[in-house]
């Protein structure tokens, strides 16, 4: 299992993974809100019984293009940041989801994470994630917050996988 699993302070624990791995961070008992990335309809999230608090599924593609109609747009960010503040609130755990886990997942949860007031720095510094720049942007703008230097972050996240790899060849 490859998610990553964020707990703040007075709120719910976040949970980045692929959407294959859902099934795995569910625990008997508690409540789970669920944002789910899917590229194809038959490709969707699939929860165990009784576990499942509120769904948010967006068939939004993995592209980095404003404006291409499979991208992330201000709607679905809006939505995004109106159903993760409610989960934050309400539920034991958020979890975000996409197929891999590594991009629109991280991406979403590290703006959820700056919009709750939490330091987002432990998804940039993964070297498991490659965050998608617009969804960040996108859901950070929902937030009302202006991203700091985005080349900064990528470049901070692509640190982060360069020195994992590193680590290996030595």
């Amino acid at each position: 299992m490859n998610g990553k699993r964020i707990k703040g302070e007075g709120m719910a624990e976040l949970i980045v993974c692929a959407r294959k791995e859902v099934p795995f961070h569910i625990l008997p008992g508690k409540k789970y809100d669920i944002i789910a990335f899917y590229d194809e309809a038959w490709d969707r999230v699939q929860c165990p019984p009784g576990s499942l608090g509120r769904l948010l599924e967006l068939h939004i593609a993995d592209v980095l293009l404003p404006g291409d109609p499979k991208s992330m747009d201000n709607a679905a960010a809006l939505r995004i940041k109106v159903f993760a503040d409610e989960a934050m609130k309400n539920a034991d755990a958020l979890i975000v989801c996409c197929a891999a886990g590594m991009s629109r997942s991280p991406a979403v949860a590290a703006a959820v994470m700056r919009g709750s007031g939490l330091d987002d720095g432990c998804i940039w510094d993964d070297a498991r994630y490659s965050p998608n720049p617009l969804c960040y942007e996108m859901v950070l703008n929902a937030y009302g917050i202006a991203p700091d230097n985005l080349d900064a972050l990528k470049e901070r996240s692509r640190l982060a996988r360069y020195n994992k790899i590193n680590d290996f060849r030595f």
